[in-house]
């Protein structure tokens, strides 16, 4: 990342698409063809593996709660375990 000046990322924010709505509200095949997210999936995967340097947000309903610790947490947050983990936060 150095050689291309390209900053760590340390907060991925993803907010997918409403799949489960769409198919529930009786969509046609395409609008639901359409509504399967691919690309926030594998951003969510991939920030999960470096969970001890990246904070995920995984919808944008979960930002105030997020900001909260992030504001209480100044330094960078640890997730120690999965009682301190932020899928304990945001379920």
């Amino acid at each position: 990342m150095e050689q291309y000046a390209i900053h760590p990322i340390d907060l991925v924010v993803v907010d997918l698409y409403p799949f489960e709505e769409t198919v529930a509200s009786g969509a046609g095949n395409e609008d639901i063809i359409e509504k399967i997210d691919i690309g926030g999936i594998s951003l969510i995967r991939a920030a999960a593996k470096n969970y001890t340097d990246v904070v995920i947000i995984p919808s944008k309903n979960n930002i105030p709660y997020c900001l909260i610790y992030l504001i209480i947490n100044r330094d960078r947050p640890q997730w120690i375990n999965a009682e301190t983990s932020p899928w304990k936060l945001l379920r």
